[in-house]
This record gives C-alpha cells, sequence and structure tokens, in this order.
C-alpha cells in the first residue's frame, strides 16, 4: 500500500510538471498612429497618439503556461520624435510606495490593460495600466508602466525610450531608429510553482504637450511627434525574450499620410 501511495504521488507530481512545462514563446505586434499624418517639419511637429498591442504566446497550443518575459524591444519607424525629457518626472519608487498620487502634474503620458496567466494557480489575471514619463536612467529618457492587477500588489516596469542609428526593420520595408526596451521583473506566484507569464499588454499614449520658450514666442511641444517622412506606411518591430532562454521576433506596418 505504502509503494502504491508513493507510485500515485509521483504520478501526480509528473502531470502538474507535464501542464506546466515550457515550450518556445511566440509573439505578435501592433502598432497604429493617430493621426496618421506627417510633421510638417522638426520644428513644427504633428503630435500622435501610439497604439502598441504586444502578443505573447507558445508554440506548442496545447501548453497550459506560456514562458514567462524577461525583455521586450520595440523599435520604431525613423524620423519620429520622442520628447520625455521635456515633461515632468515621475519617481518610480514613489510611484510604486504611494501610487498615482506621487506623481506630478503632467507626467501621466498613457494607460491600457494587460492579461497575464498563473497556471496552474489562477488560469488568468487581468491588470490596469497606467504610464509614466519617468526619471532618466543613464541620460536617456524612460517610461513607467504602473500596473495594477486585479489580484496581488501593484507593481511597476521602466523601460527606456532611446533614439539609435537608423537601422532596418525586420520586415525589411524602412528604417527604424527609436528604441523601447524594458526588462520585466519576475513575477512570483506560489513557492514552488512558474512566473506568471504575460499574455497580452495593450496601451496607448495620450496627445500632450509642454508649453517652451523659443526665439520669444511660447510654443507646444508634443510628447510624441510623427516622422516627417511617408512612403505609405510607417514599420516596427520587436525581439521578446523569456525565462526559459527562447526569443521570438515580430513586425508590423501601419499606413501613413503625407
Amino acid at each position: 500500500m505504502r509503494k502504491t501511495i508513493v507510485l500515485v504521488s509521483a504520478l501526480l507530481a509528473a502531470l502538474i510538471a507535464t501542464s506546466v512545462a515550457f515550450a518556445a514563446g511566440t509573439t505578435t505586434l501592433e502598432i497604429k498612429a493617430s493621426p496618421n499624418k506627417v510633421s510638417k517639419s522638426k520644428s513644427k511637429l504633428r503630435p500622435i497618439r501610439l497604439t502598441i498591442n504586444v502578443g505573447f504566446g507558445d508554440s506548442d497550443p496545447a501548453a497550459a503556461q506560456p514562458p514567462y518575459l524577461k525583455k521586450v524591444v520595440i523599435r520604431f519607424n525613423e524620423g519620429g520624435t520622442y520628447n520625455g525629457k521635456l515633461f515632468p518626472k515621475c519617481k518610480a519608487s514613489a510611484l510604486l510606495a504611494k501610487g498615482p498620487s506621487a506623481c506630478p502634474k503632467g507626467s501621466k503620458i498613457g494607460k491600457g490593460s494587460a492579461t497575464a496567466a498563473a497556471q496552474p494557480v489562477i488560469p488568468s489575471v487581468n491588470a490596469v495600466l497606467t504610464l509614466f514619463n519617468g526619471e532618466p536612467k543613464g541620460g536617456v529618457p524612460t517610461v513607467i508602466i504602473y500596473a495594477v492587477p486585479d489580484i496581488s500588489s501593484p507593481l511597476t516596469i521602466v523601460g527606456t525610450v532611446k533614439k539609435g542609428s537608423k537601422v532596418s526593420c525586420a520586415n525589411g520595408t524602412g528604417k527604424c531608429d527609436y528604441v523601447l526596451s524594458f526588462d520585466v521583473p519576475d513575477i512570483p506566484t506560489l513557492p514552488g510553482q512558474p512566473n506568471a507569464a504575460v499574455i497580452t499588454t495593450k496601451t496607448q499614449t495620450d496627445l500632450v504637450y509642454v508649453k517652451k520658450k523659443k526665439k520669444g514666442k511660447t510654443v507646444k511641444i508634443p510628447l510624441i511627434g510623427a516622422p516627417v517622412k511617408c512612403t505609405g506606411k510607417w514599420v516596427a518591430d520587436s525581439t521578446v525574450s523569456f525565462g526559459d532562454g527562447s526569443t521570438a521576433n515580430a513586425s508590423t506596418s501601419a499606413p501613413c499620410k503625407k
């Protein structure tokens, strides 16, 4: 009888381990600009609102729990302008400790939602996202994602927005320069169980401005300025790294107008 109990316990443990086994991660990317018209010039930027939807999954449809995220990198169409350095800045530690009331007026730059899986503990968790302009990191502007899940405590994820050299995007249809990069912290569940795995993130930036004096005149500078060129579409790509060591890539394009 004792041997039977031991055998049954071992089989149950194996079944649980199999049900949450990781396979290679996958990702999708969708980015939309509104309005989708070019800027008149670098000195006359047209403000745009960016909608960024990213999906994460598993190459094995039968897998109960996708691998958890470690890093997300998104590259954007060349010629756009990000002016986060000119906006009020929120401190990530203060935001986590005291909530959005700790952030100065004008530092909120967007909103969104997310879903995550925490098998075998919880099938699905939803979270409300708020985006804040963060303090520079090594002189590079940052974006803070403040996530409030429907269970557990809020968490913050800090990403950098760095302008790099113009390089070909993964889809081969255009050039990219600005790079948005997030290192995703582990999201633990119960002891001995896998970290929670993010399944979707949906974010949208606000159409916000700061007023600055230029040559004696007050001008409104947008958080995000549209590129000054359009060849029919704007492009972007992404690279995602997962906790199991796998990576995945995605690319997207959206129509633009002159």
